[in-house]
Formats: C-alpha cells, sequence, structure tokens
C-alpha cells in the first residue's frame, strides 16, 4: 500500500534528480509512463523512491502494485499518466476516482499497534502538509511589512495600505488589452478545473494589502487560504513570458501541496484564484509600472525584521521585492558562481545528489549570481528547452546555465535568467560542436560564424562564452566566442574525464582569454575518471570562496567569486616534467644545425633547412624521411596565444605531410616562460602537432602520446628527438570529436575561410 504520507513535492524532487536511462534495467515500465516536463519516468519506480524522500526508505515493489493504485495516486497528485499506445491514463480508469485514494477502512473500536503509536492522527487520514514556522495572520507581521516597503523605497515612495487600484475584474474588460487572450486562457482553465462558471460576481477586485507609488508596485500578502488547488490550475495556464513579481513556480507547489480549501460559497476557491490573476496581470495589462509582488506569510517571522537596520532592509529589496527598487543595484562586478558537481549513481538517493536544498536556501538568501550544471543535468525535447531551464531557474530565483540533453540527439546549454535588468540576456542556447550523437552544424538554420549562440551571455558587465565539453579542445569555438566579446568561459563538462589533462587546456584558455574559464562537471563513481568544479582566471587557479562538495569532490556545489575587471598579474607555477622516453625519428635543432630538422633565427627571420629538405609549401618546409613527409611551420611567438592563428597563417596542407610541427620564436626570451610553455601544450592537444618555442634562451618541444598526454622533450647534446606518433596535424584531432564530413562545417568558423558561411539548413524565420 502507498502511503499517504507522500507529496507531490517528494515526487518532483525525485524526478527532478533522477536521469530516465539511469532506472535501473529491471524497475523499467513497459504499460505506463510518467511524464514530466517532456521526460519519461517508470511511475512504480518513482513512487518507490519518493517514499524514500518522505519516509526515509524505498517502498519494496511487493508492498504496492502498479497499474490502477500506482498511476491513481500519481495523477491525484497531478501528473500525467500514458499508456504504451499513447493514450492518456484518466482519474476515472484508476483506482483512485472522484479524488478519493481509497476506500475508507471498516471503522474498528480496537486500535492496532501502529495506530497508538500515531495518536496525534487517525488512521486512514493523510498527514497534513507541513504548517508555516510563524503565524500567518500575525497582524504585527503586516505592519512590520509596511515599515520595510517605506525603508526600502525611502521618501519618494508613498505606502499606501489597502489601498483601491479599481481593477476591472472580468476579461471582457481587457478587450484592448495585448494579454487579453491570456486572461481568458486562465479564466477558461478555472472554469474546466471543476465546472463553476459564476464565479465573477464583482467589477473590480478588492483593495490590494500594500500599494507603492511611485514607482506603482503591487505587494499582496497570501495568507494560507491563498494556496488552493484552484490557484495552482490558474498559474500554470500562466503565459511563459508573463512578468511576475514573485517565483511562480514556488507558488505552484505551495498551492498543491497546502491545498487549502473553502467550499463556502462552493466556488470560493476559483474567485480568489481569479482576483488573484487579475493582481497579477495588473502589470502586463498596463494597470502598474512594476511587477505585483507577493510574499508567503508565515514563511518568515517579518515582525522580527528591523527597518532601522540596513542589512534588514537591503535583505528586504533583495530576496523580498527581487530588485525592484528604484536606485543602485547590488553591484555585479563580482559574480558569484555555483559550479554543481552531482554526483550520479545507484546508491545515492533518485540516482543523482548535490546537496539541492542547500544550493536553493543560498539563491533564495541573495548568496548566489548564478547557477551552472554539468553537461546533461536537464533534458527533453530541443523545443522544450528555454521553457525547462525557464520553470527552473524561477524555482531558484537566480540565473541558471544548464545542460540540457535533447531527445533529437543534441546536446545543449540552455540559459535563463528569471528577472533580468535592463541590457542583460534573459535567454540563450548554445549547441555541442563535438562528440554528439547530432552536432550544431546539423540543426536546421545553423549560421556558421553569424549564429547567435556565440554571442556571449551578457550578465550585468560580464560577458561569458559558452562551450559544451570536448568543444574547449578546439580552437576555432574559442575564437568565436572570443570574437564576440567573451570576458569570461564556460564549459560545461559530462564528467569522468581525465583531470589533469582538463585542466591542462582550461589553464590554456584561460591565458588565450586573458580572464576567467570555468568548468564544472559530474561523477559517475561506476566509471574511470573524475569529476570536479574549477575556476581558471588568466593561467591561475582559483580558490573557491566556499565549498560544499562532500570527498571526492562530488554531490555539491562551490561558488566562485569572479571580478569584471582585468585580473591582476600573478606568478603563474606551472609543473610540467620532463618525459623520461628518448625517440630518434626525427632530431630537431633549436638554434644550431646539429638535427635533421634545424632551426635558426637570425636577424628576426628563422632559417630552417636540414637532411631530406625538398622545398616550402603555403609557408611549411618540407623534408622527405624514411616515415613520411616531415613539414615544419615557423611563427611568431605572440601567436602563440591567438585560437584562430593556424588556421589563418596556414591552413590545412595539401603536400603529403604526415608529420606536422610548428616552431614559435622569438629574439628575447619571454619574461615569464611559464605562460608561452601552458600554450605549447594546448596546441600540441589541440592540433596533434609537435609545438615548438624557440625564444632567446628558451627552448621547449612539446607533443602528445596516444592519449593526448604531454610529452616535454628534453634535449640531448642540443636535439631534441622525436618520434612520427601522433603528429598528424589539425584534421586528426577533428576526427575523433567531428566526423569527417562535419569537419569542413568547423573549419568555416575560421576567419580564413572565404565567405564563412558553410551552413547546413535554412536560416530560423
Amino acid at each position: 500500500m502507498i502511503s499517504k504520507d507522500i507529496r507531490r513535492e517528494h515526487v518532483v524532487a525525485v524526478l527532478r534528480s533522477i536521469e530516465p536511462e539511469d532506472v535501473p534495467r529491471r524497475r523499467r515500465s513497459t504499460k505506463f509512463e510518467l511524464i514530466y516536463e517532456g521526460r519519461r519516468y517508470p511511475p512504480k519506480y518513482v513512487v518507490s523512491l519518493a517514499a524514500k524522500e518522505a519516509l526515509g526508505e524505498e517502498l519494496e515493489p511487493e508492498s504496492y502494485s502498479g497499474g490502477k493504485e500506482t498511476n491513481g495516486f500519481l495523477i491525484s497528485l497531478g501528473f500525467a499518466i500514458e499508456r504504451a499506445d499513447g493514450s492518456v491514463v484518466t482519474v476515472a480508469s484508476s483506482a483512485y476516482a472522484a479524488g478519493k485514494r481509497e476506500a475508507k477502512p471498516a471503522r474498528t473500536t480496537r486500535r492496532t499497534k501502529e495506530q497508538k503509536a500515531l495518536p496525534q492522527r487517525r488512521a486512514g487520514r493523510r498527514a497534513a502538509p507541513k504548517k508555516p514556522g510563524h503565524n500567518p495572520r500575525c497582524s504585527e507581521c503586516k505592519n512590520r511589512i509596511g515599515d520595510l516597503l517605506r525603508a526600502a523605497f525611502g521618501v519618494s515612495g508613498v505606502v499606501r495600505r489597502e489601498h483601491k487600484l479599481k481593477l476591472p475584474v472580468r476579461y471582457s474588460d481587457y478587450r484592448e488589452v495585448e494579454r487579453r487572450a491570456d486572461l481568458q486562457a486562465v479564466y477558461d482553465a478555472l472554469v474546466q478545473f471543476r465546472g463553476h462558471t459564476d464565479f465573477v460576481r464583482s467589477t473590480t477586485v478588492r483593495p490590494c494589502d500594500f500599494y507603492v507609488d511611485p514607482p506603482g508596485l503591487i505587494v499582496e500578502l497570501d495568507e494560507p487560504q491563498h494556496f488552493t488547488k484552484a490557484r495552482a490550475v490558474a498559474l500554470r495556464a500562466y503565459a511563459d513570458d508573463v512578468k511576475l513579481g514573485f517565483d511562480r513556480q514556488a507558488w505552484i507547489e505551495l498551492s498543491e501541496a497546502l491545498a487549502k480549501r473553502d467550499n463556502d460559497p462552493p466556488y470560493r476557491d476559483e474567485q480568489r484564484a481569479w482576483y488573484d490573476t487579475v493582481r497579477d496581470f495588473a502589470f502586463p495589462a498596463g494597470k502598474t509600472s512594476r511587477p505585483t509582488a507577493r510574499l508567503q506569510m508565515g514563511e518568515e517571522a517579518w515582525c522580527r525584521r528591523d527597518p532601522s537596520n540596513t542589512d534588514d532592509v537591503e535583505w528586504f529589496k533583495r530576496q523580498v521585492l527581487q530588485d525592484q527598487v528604484e536606485g543602485e543595484p547590488r553591484s555585479m562586478s563580482s559574480l558569484r558562481v555555483a559550479l554543481v558537481v552531482p554526483h550520479k549513481g545507484p546508491k545515492v538517493r533518485g540516482g543523482v545528489s548535490y546537496r539541492e536544498k542547500q544550493l536553493r536556501k543560498l539563491c533564495h538568501a541573495g548568496e548566489v549570481d548564478l547557477v551552472v550544471h554539468d553537461e546533461h543535468f536537464l533534458s527533453g525535447g530541443l523545443s522544450d528547452a528555454h521553457r525547462v531551464a525557464r520553470d527552473y531557474a524561477a524555482s531558484l530565483g537566480v540565473p541558471v546555465l544548464s545542460g540540457y540533453r535533447c531527445s533529437e540527439g543534441f546536446v545543449a546549454a540552455v540559459y535563463s535568467n528569471p528577472s533580468a535588468a535592463p541590457g542583460d540576456s534573459r535567454e540563450h542556447l548554445y549547441l555541442k560542436h563535438t562528440s554528439a550523437r547530432k552536432l550544431a552544424y546539423e540543426r536546421k538554420g545553423y549560421r556558421g560564424r553569424s549564429d547567435p549562440m556565440f554571442n556571449p551571455i551578457r550578465l550585468g558587465p560580464h560577458r561569458l562564452g559558452v562551450m559544451i565539453c570536448h568543444d574547449m579542445f578546439f580552437g576555432l569555438v574559442t575564437a568565436m566566442l572570443l570574437e564576440r566579446g567573451a570576458s569570461a568561459l564556460v564549459d560545461l563538462t559530462g564528467g569522468n574525464v581525465v583531470l589533469k589533462k582538463w585542466k591542462t587546456i582550461a589553464q590554456a584558455r584561460s591565458i588565450e582569454l586573458g580572464g576567467a574559464f570555468l568548468c564544472t562537471m559530474a561523477l559517475k563513481p561506476a566509471k574511470s575518471g573524475g569529476g570536479e568544479a574549477f575556476v581558471f582566471n588568466d593561467g591561475v587557479e582559483h580558490e573557491p570562496e566556499r565549498r560544499y562538495l562532500r570527498a571526492g569532490n562530488a554531490a555539491g556545489f562551490a561558488i566562485y567569486s569572479l571580478s569584471s575587471t582585468a585580473p591582476t598579474a600573478k606568478p603563474l607555477r606551472l609543473v610540467q616534467r620532463f618525459s623520461k622516453k628518448t625517440y630518434s625519428d626525427i632530431l630537431v635543432a633549436l638554434g644550431s644545425d646539429a638535427g635533421d630538422v634545424n632551426v635558426v633565427s637570425r636577424d628576426g627571420k628563422v632559417d630552417i633547412a636540414g637532411r631530406g629538405f625538398v622545398g616550402h609549401h603555403r609557408g611549411w618546409a618540407l623534408f622527405k624521411r624514411p616515415k613520411g613527409m616531415v613539414g615544419v611551420l615557423p611563427m611568431p611567438l605572440e601567436r602563440i596565444y591567438d585560437p584562430s592563428a593556424l588556421y589563418v597563417e596556414a591552413p590545412e596542407p595539401s603536400a603529403g605531410i604526415k608529420h606536422h610541427i610548428v616552431v614559435y620564436y622569438s629574439e628575447t626570451t619571454p619574461p615569464d616562460t611559464n605562460r608561452p610553455l601552458a600554450m605549447a601544450r594546448l596546441r600540441a592537444i589541440e592540433h596533434r602537432i609537435a609545438a615548438c618555442v624557440m625564444a632567446g634562451s628558451m627552448r621547449e618541444v612539446i607533443k602528445t602520446n596516444n592519449y593526448k598526454f604531454i610529452q616535454r622533450l628534453k634535449a640531448v647534446d642540443g636535439v631534441f628527438g622525436l618520434n612520427t606518433a601522433n603528429l598528424g596535424g589539425t584534421r586528426v584531432t577533428g576526427s575523433n570529436a567531428i566526423p569527417g564530413d562535419m569537419f569542413r562545417h568547423y573549419l568555416a568558423l575560421s576567419p580564413a575561410v572565404s565567405g564563412a558561411a558553410i551552413v547546413s539548413g535554412e536560416p530560423d524565420e
């Protein structure tokens, strides 16, 4: 039997923490599916995990039945169930018809042992929702809210209590208003809820609790009777783009959890929900200049807040009024970013854990400016991505950037800001360019270099360029983001990577940018590799301000503070050991003629000569060697910091070159040799070349092994010995993560490509 203590919020918590593909094979459903936010789940398994949320332990499958019992239970909580043939399971076809969960047990004169252990509740009755932590009808709370409003808006704002705005109450009164159709949709939803059609009984709504003028702001104090199922129905019918001054998703969940009822008159719940809707639409309908703000009475002991205390007033403005107060906004020069590292596996609650409650608490307290999740945190259809992200961001009350696995095969990063300031990005969508079932180039309307997905996310003074996982290995993606003005880069990774290699890339990308590179990922303990969150700023790894990560850097999050100003110069400490391996396939001499390939710099020019030299091709010096043609390309050292340089200066050669060597040269030694060394490591991985640095007294040769691990070669008698493995050039790198038939689309991101617009479909409308 399913416990009556399981409520909707317990089920929602499970659905948000579990990936459908992570469901154990034996617990998958073949007849019915629970549909939530575009994803499908086995109903019986979900109920079992929801029991653990509510009661501390899972329900054994044998203790309750699937089909009618499970489906009826979930339908009674407002969830949709579909059969395998796509038909919808209705309440009438379940064991919970007419809203009843089960037949009432026969009355007995004796109480069972279990009943005696619960004297505070009758057997068979549903547990009451958790009550607010303070008296919701505290008159002093209402007085104190008025005082806080006066303190928040200063002398310019007049705070009126029980103010009559004379808002029209019938949607027919909004004929000339753009939102009339949206209001009618809410009205129709309330009519269909229980069939009541006569709940509009006046011409204007009653006075609002508070009205502040200027700026023209309604503040409503919602007591428990406002949180009804009818209110949830109304809120769900709101258009997605209706601007509100409160967390709509939180109000929906409260309405479904508390589920208050007032049947005198019978239509009272619909009436109250409709009048609340009219107040919410005052701003969209042009009746006020600010979105209506709502406060849940009983949630907070408002009477204990001090309107003369600056901290209390700032908290009230930021958390309650959502920065609707005129004046200087909170400085965003320092951006507080929570990088989330979920722990995914069958041994954690719901298959995934990341200290969600603690994260929500910090977000709601205004201590986080942006939440970033891993590559696969959300999922669903591509057309639903913005809606899913919007709902999740609204529930946190802060901007969210999350990985989104699309059912069509794309992998996306989707951003939503529930309260974007003027000039800030409200939404953003980026599609992965590498190592996915379907790549960005395949989306209809992909525009190559002109695609808006390369535009940075605007958040205050910050400009965040977004990429996903292996995209960080491909310089043209980075080049596009930098070209569009990104001041920081964010990479969403799936997890279980070789962290040393990932940090090598991230560190160098942050040097290219001259700013911050953020990366977050998940951890799947059953697989090799690791999951972590880290930040590099101009090559220097930063420590988080606060860590909420458990052992193994998982099941939690870390908060980093990023400055919008240019990073302060700091010493870059780079530890790169020399390889113990020695090779002799190609002997390279930097500054002498002792090798097979000899590179000498004179008067700012580079001479390349040696055994087997056969000529030049597109800037490459060619050498015929026993294991194939060797190409050597000289480039000024400053070009090592440009992610598109090799594509612009030397497009992919076509002279039969099998082994690629690039020499970055300068007459003087760099003041910090660690920086060009870090960049040489990146270029060797990114392009599958031997990256050589010959700058003043600095001599370095870097290449990789088969797993893209760095090999820093040591000179013997002034000569560096190379083998011919892993020097195949940029196209070899691309084929590992971008299919050959797609690689031309990737190359089209280079400014050197004529036209720069190889696209795979027509532009979006």
